[in-house]
């Protein structure tokens, strides 16, 4: 069985993953300036 990632919760769950979806987005958005400026 698959271990479920830590920022996982289910009490918390959705608040998290919109937490998660944010982070995701912003280190995407990152990345993307760094590989087209370099």
């Amino acid at each position: 069985m698959r271990k479920r990632p830590i920022y996982f919760d289910c009490r918390s769950g959705r608040e998290i993953s919109e937490m998660w979806k944010l982070k995701t987005s912003l280190k995407s958005r990152t990345e993307l300036r760094y590989s087209s400026s370099g």
